[in-house]
C-alpha cells in the first residue's frame, strides 16, 4: 500500500473554518454544553465565567450519548474565563482545568463521558512578579514557575492560589525589595518544613510543590536539605 499524502496539509475542523469568528467552530458564549457534532477543532470566546461540563453530539434523534465512542475534540481558549470541572461526565487528569487564554485541551468520548487526553498551556506568565505594600497575600500562581515578590513594605505570604497538583514553583524576593521584611507563614494550604513561619532570606529561593488542590508544600529552602 502506498504512503498516504495530504496535498494541502492536515487540519482539524470543517473546511474553510479558519476565521476567528467562524460560527462553524466558535462556541456560543456562555454555553456550558456546546455542540461538537461537526468537526474536531473548536474555540471559546466567553465574556463571563463559564464552566463547560459536557459536549453535545447530535444525531437524527437529538443528542446521542452512545454512538460516538472515540470522537476527538480539541478546544482552543481565546479567553481566561472558561473552566472545565472534573465532575459529572467530564473526566480530567487533575482536580479541574483553568487553562487560560492561548491554551488548548483535548478530549475523547467513551461510554457517555468525555476524557481528557491532551493539554497545552501557552502562557508568557511563567515568570511572574507581584508588587505589594504591607499586605498579607496569597498570589495567584496559575501556570507560574517562578514567583518574584517585590514588597515595598513589610508583607506576609500566607498562601499560593491557583495551583494544580504536581506544579512546582520557586519563590524569590525581588532585588529591589532587599532589606524589606517579607515573611512566609504556614497555613492550611501552605505547609512549611520545621517551622511556623520565617523571614525571607533576600538571597534565597524557596521551592514549593502543589500536592492537592491549591495546597503547596515547601520542599527546599530554610531548614530543608
Amino acid at each position: 500500500m502506498p504512503d498516504t499524502r495530504f496535498k494541502f496539509g492536515l487540519a482539524l475542523g470543517p473546511y474553510g473554518s479558519a476565521g476567528a469568528t467562524s460560527a462553524q467552530h466558535l462556541f456560543t458564549p456562555g454555553d456550558t454544553t456546546p455542540d461538537v457534532t461537526v468537526g474536531s477543532f473548536f474555540v471559546t470566546a466567553n465574556t463571563s465565567a463559564t464552566a463547560i461540563t459536557y459536549f453535545d453530539v447530535t444525531g437524527q434523534g437529538g443528542i446521542d450519548p452512545t454512538a460516538n465512542n472515540g470522537k476527538l475534540v480539541f478546544v482552543h481558549l481565546q479567553d481566561a474565563l472558561t473552566t472545565f470541572p472534573n465532575a459529572g461526565q467530564l473526566f480530567l487528569s487533575d482536580t479541574g482545568a483553568a487553562i487560560g487564554s492561548g491554551g488548548t485541551i483535548g478530549f475523547y468520548f467513551y461510554n457517555s463521558g468525555w476524557y481528557e487526553f491532551y493539554r497545552s498551556v501557552n502562557t508568557r506568565d511563567v515568570i511572574k512578579t507581584v508588587t505589594v505594600a504591607g499586605a498579607a497575600l496569597a498570589p495567584d500562581v496559575t501556570n507560574v514557575r517562578i514567583l518574584i515578590v517585590n514588597n515595598t513594605a513589610a508583607s506576609t505570604i500566607v498562601g499560593l492560589s491557583g495551583g494544580v497538583p504536581g506544579q512546582a514553583i520557586e519563590v524569590l524576593h525581588a532585588a529591589a525589595a532587599a532589606g524589606t521584611a517579607l515573611t512566609i507563614t504556614g497555613a492550611s494550604d501552605l505547609w512549611l518544613a520545621g517551622t511556623a513561619s520565617f523571614v525571607f532570606n533576600d538571597s534565597a529561593a524557596y521551592r514549593f510543590v502543589c500536592d492537592a488542590g491549591a495546597r503547596f508544600r515547601q520542599v527546599s529552602g530554610a531548614g530543608v536539605p
